[in-house]
Formats: structure tokens, C-alpha cells, sequence
């Protein structure tokens, strides 16, 4: 499922990917608190539904890998000495990307297992 994207930086600067990726890690942080009131049925007008949560923070994590693979290792060592993300935020995008991989590796495992499975029948 393509859940889209919210890191959109509009240019390949350094500066814009930065602002881009820093938009993506605050959206990340609204939603999982988002998720903390979820079921509080005092915020359910205002939050959406869980499913709905669930889906933006689906799509914020497809942004985050995206965004994640758009810098260079010393891109974000620099945004990093600048303050301009922190060392959780590194941790949180190189989470991101490996979770992402590993789903993309069983998915891949998985359909061709499949593929062999109807060659053999």
C-alpha cells in the first residue's frame, strides 16, 4: 500500500531536506502522542479515529525512510554537530530504514516462496 508522503522538500538543498526532515520527526512526534489519546473518547473528535492515527503514522514512517535515505552519512553528522537533529532522531531514522528493509526483505521471501510453490504444484 503507497500511504504517499510528507517529505517533500521542494529542492535537492541541504538546507530544504533538513527543514523537510525536521517536519517529518515533529509529525512523528505529534502522532505518537496522538496515539496516547487515541482512545480517550474525549479526544476522538479531535484526533480521529485509532485507524486513522494508524495510517498517518504509516505514512510518516514511509517519509521517514524516504527522507532518511535522502542524506549522505555526512549529511546528517553535520545536522547533528549543528543541533540541528539529535542523536534520538539519527537512532529513530536508522530505525526506520532497517525496519523498512527487513519488511521489504520478508516480502520479498515470502513471494518467492510463493512462486516456487506454484512451480512445484
Amino acid at each position: 500500500m503507497n500511504n504517499g508522503s510528507i517529505y517533500n522538500p521542494g529542492s535537492s538543498s541541504y538546507t530544504k531536506r533538513i527543514i523537510a526532515l525536521q517536519g517529518v520527526l515533529k509529525a512523528r512526534q505529534e502522532v505518537q502522542k496522538s496515539k496516547a489519546y487515541s482512545h480517550n473518547p474525549m479526544w476522538s473528535n479531535a484526533l480521529g479515529s485509532p485507524a486513522e492515527i494508524e495510517q498517518a503514522e504509516q505514512t510518516i514512517e514511509a517519509s521517514l525512510v524516504t527522507a532518511g535515505k535522502d542524506f549522505h552519512k555526512n549529511e546528517i553528522k553535520q545536522a547533528v554537530e549543528k543541533g540541528l537533529i539529535s542523536e534520538k532522531d539519527v537512532r529513530d531514522i536508522m530505525d526506520a530504514i532497517h525496519k523498512h528493509d527487513m519488511s521489504a526483505q520478508r516480502s520479498e521471501m515470502s513471494s518467492d516462496k510463493k512462486k516456487q510453490s506454484d512451480q512445484q504444484s
